[in-house]
């Protein structure tokens, strides 16, 4: 997906996805405020194609501030909450930053 729409959404950033809801990129990718629907098709078994659609849109940024607050021991970490659909927790997002990792190079 990401070398498909590569010229027209994500240039030079690199993604990364957590394989639930969350895509994260270092820096904001130029969609509008309410997002875009990508058409993706994926290889799927026996040769069938399977087609998916991908909405993406901007919901927040992580605050690196909270995470270094908790680093120097500042304040205390909040719980992970990945039951939740959208997580903003610096640390969820530098676990799956870490985890995807292996699979860029």
């Amino acid at each position: 997906m990401v070398q498909h729409f590569k010229v027209t959404i994500f240039g030079d950033r690199r993604p990364v996805y957590d394989g639930k809801r969350s895509l994260y990129t270092a820096n904001p990718l130029p969609v509008a405020t309410t997002g875009v629907d990508l058409d993706v098709t994926l290889p799927g078994e026996g040769g069938k194609d399977r087609p998916f659609k991908v909405s993406v849109k901007f919901v927040s940024r992580v605050s690196w501030h909270l995470l270094h607050e908790v680093l120097t021991g500042r304040t205390l970490p909040e719980p992970l909450e990945l039951d939740k659909p959208i997580s903003t927790n610096p640390v969820h997002a530098v676990d799956v930053v870490l985890r995807h990792l292996p699979s860029m190079k």
